[in-house]
């Protein structure tokens, strides 16, 4: 069974995962790790209600993906503009 330990530790990991690759790229391969596992569980498995629910998931951070990229570009363009943070 997980503990408190082990979520602090895996909590920390994704941080700097965060820190090296940027949310955006995190959430991209999450995509990828979800759909990925919806082929599996169609072709391995012939479980397609599983599968559905990871493609739907996948298609989900690809939306989060879309609107994390647009709000840090927004940003971006911002500080270029007016030189504030």
């Amino acid at each position: 069974m997980r503990n408190a330990i082990d979520f602090q530790n895996d909590k920390s990991a994704l941080e700097d995962m965060v820190d090296r690759w940027s949310l955006g790229t995190v959430l991209n391969m999450l995509e990828t790790i979800c759909y990925a596992k919806a082929e599996h569980l169609r072709s391995d498995w012939q479980d397609e209600p599983t599968g559905m629910k990871w493609e739907r998931a996948g298609y989900r951070l690809d939306r989060c993906y879309n609107a994390v990229h647009k709000l840090l570009a927004y940003h971006e363009e911002n500080i270029r503009r007016y030189g504030t943070r």
